[in-house]
């Protein structure tokens, strides 16, 4: 997958979208997954001119493309832009403060 040029990936169905998104300053598929899975997810429709269902398509050949772990690490990534690594943080912190907490309390108990 790493690899794989935007030429590769969307070469046969597409083959105009490469250089469309080379234009638009997107040259790896790192940076068209930062763009639609984070910050637009129509926007081959909104700002290449795509219709939707080809929108739609293209986003399914990007799916297919990433592995889970890809897709993870954007989606943290997308939670950490729209919350703040902070708000992360802290919640983290609560949920192993309840954790110590209730080891505690089980171990009082026995």
């Amino acid at each position: 997958m790493a690899n794989k040029s935007l030429e590769d990936i969307f070469g046969d169905q597409y083959p105009k979208l490469p250089e469309q998104l080379m234009k638009a300053g997107i040259t790896t598929l790192a940076l068209l997954n930062q763009k639609v899975f984070n910050e637009n997810e129509t926007y081959f429709f909104e700002v290449l001119g795509y219709d939707m269902k080809d929108n739609d398509r293209i986003m399914n050949i990007l799916r297919m493309e990433n592995t889970e772990d890809v897709l993870e690490s954007f989606i943290v990534s997308s939670v950490d832009s729209r919350f703040g690594s902070d708000a992360l943080k802290a919640i983290f912190l609560l949920f192993i403060g309840l954790v110590v907490i209730l080891v505690f309390i089980i171990s009082l108990i026995n």
